[in-house]
C-alpha cells in the first residue's frame, strides 16, 4: 500500500470578507473566501518583470478556524493557508456543461490559517515574512538564476 499526500500551502491577499453559510438545517458552518497568489517573473526577451495572479477558492469545516476567519480575515489580509486540495463538480445553469472546481478545503482538526498584521505591509512586510520562512528563504537564495528553461 503506498502512501500519498495532500497538502497545499498558500501565502497571499484575500480578495473578499469571508462569507459563512449553514448547511444540514444549520447544524454545518462553513467560511468561505479567496485568495490571490502572484508570481512574478523576468521576461527573457524585454528585460521586463511580469505577473501572473491565480486565484484560490479556501473552505473551512474547522469550528476553531472559522471563528479565527470570522474575526481576522478581511479584503487585503496577508494571510497563509493550509489546507487539501479538493476538486468537485458543478454544472453551469440551464446547461449539461460540467467543470471542475478546485479548493483548499481545512477540514475539522487539520488544516492551518495565519493571518499577517494589517500595518505588516511594504518593508515591515518582508520581515514578517522573513521570519515565518526563514528556511525556505534561504533555499531560494542558494538557486541559480540561469536555469535554462
Amino acid at each position: 500500500m503506498s502512501r500519498c499526500i495532500n497538502k497545499v500551502q498558500i501565502l497571499g491577499y484575500v480578495g473578499a470578507d469571508p462569507k459563512i453559510t449553514h448547511f444540514n438545517n444549520n447544524k454545518t458552518k462553513v467560511c468561505l473566501f479567496s485568495v490571490a497568489t502572484t508570481t512574478t517573473w523576468k521576461d527573457r526577451e524585454s528585460g521586463e518583470f511580469k505577473n501572473s495572479t491565480q486565484w484560490h477558492n479556501v473552505v473551512i469545516y474547522n469550528p476553531y478556524l472559522i471563528e479565527y476567519a470570522q474575526k481576522h480575515v478581511k479584503k487585503g489580509s496577508l494571510c497563509l493557508v493550509e489546507g487539501e486540495l479538493k476538486s468537485r463538480k458543478a454544472t453551469i445553469k440551464n446547461t449539461d456543461h460540467e467543470y471542475n472546481i478546485y479548493e483548499i478545503v481545512l477540514k475539522n482538526y487539520h488544516g492551518e490559517l495565519i493571518v499577517f498584521p494589517k500595518d505588516a505591509k511594504s518593508d515591515s512586510e518582508n520581515t514578517i515574512m522573513e521570519s515565518h520562512f526563514k528556511d525556505e528563504l534561504s533555499d531560494l537564495d542558494d538557486m541559480n538564476d540561469d536555469i535554462p528553461f
